[in-house]
């Protein structure tokens, strides 16, 4: 049990903390509160979009794989 819970942890979390939770806090930051940055990611919301589609794809993922 120890080690599914640890695989669950670390999936889960890894999306969440290095994928979805980076991602919203520079949109946030960028379009909702209008912060400026001297370090921009190129392409803009397109680009976020990309990668928040690519996190979501892994979280999905991850949860397939821990209920199926």
């Amino acid at each position: 049990i120890f080690i599914q819970a640890i695989g669950i942890a670390g999936g889960l979390g890894e999306a969440i903390l290095n994928g979805l939770l980076p991602i919203s806090v520079v949109w946030i930051g960028r379009y909702q509160m209008g912060l400026a940055s001297e370090n921009n990611l190129p392409g803009g919301r397109f680009t976020l979009g990309i990668l928040l589609l690519f996190a979501l794809l892994i979280f999905g993922y991850e949860c397939l794989y821990i209920f199926s």
